[in-house]
């Protein structure tokens, strides 16, 4: 959760919390997660999860566990992923067609794909804290992205159905690179 749905007045960076302080590449993402798939029974900071393509298979795994497909779709360049609170995963990925935003919509009791278009590029999905304290009551899947020259996100609790401005000037080339926790334990963006 964004307080304000804004920046902070003054950036105060620092390194992002493991697993969000690796290298990610295009077709693979890590982050923290519960025991199993759809159990969120030990809280969501038990394991490290890895979302990866393989051909056209977009899996999750926690080792030494074996890897789950959790759909299919071709042509994926880029993706990023999270858990929700109850350890469904909610993937973003980039495809020639645009930016699409797969994830649990408990309205419709089932996954759902959102799709952006081409007007946005390097989307990436956290959800803002995991801490046992916060996530049942105040954290959310963050959307972020870059529409234009604007840092942008949506959020869960509004079935990222409205966009916020977060910050304008970027730049037409500058991608957001992650979004995730820092160990000052504050949501933070990287653009690079």
């Amino acid at each position: 959760m964004l307080p304000e749905n804004r920046l902070s007045s003054v950036a105060i960076t620092a390194d992002f919390l493991p697993p969000d302080d690796q290298g990610v590449g295009p077709l693979f993402d890590w982050e923290r997660g519960g025991i199993a798939l759809n159990d969120p029974s030990q809280g969501l900071n038990v394991r490290v999860w890895k979302c990866f393509v393989d051909g056209s298979d977009v899996r999750v795994q926690a080792e030494p566990d074996p890897s789950i497909v959790i759909f299919s779709q071709a042509g994926i360049v880029s993706l990023s992923f999270c858990f929700d609170q109850n350890m469904r995963p909610c993937v973003t990925y980039e495809t020639a067609g645009g930016v699409f935003l797969r994830w649990y919509d408990s309205a419709v009791t089932n996954y759902i794909t959102t799709a952006w278009g081409p007007t946005i590029r390097s989307p990436r999905v956290c959800l803002d804290d995991k801490r046992l304290t916060q996530f049942a009551l105040k954290s959310d899947i963050i959307f972020g992205y870059v529409r234009g020259e604007f840092l942008c996100y949506r959020q869960q609790r509004d079935r990222f159905n409205t966009e916020r401005v977060l910050q304008g000037g970027v730049g037409p080339t500058v991608r957001l690179n992650n979004v995730g926790l820092t160990r000052t334990l504050r949501l933070q963006f990287y653009l690079g």
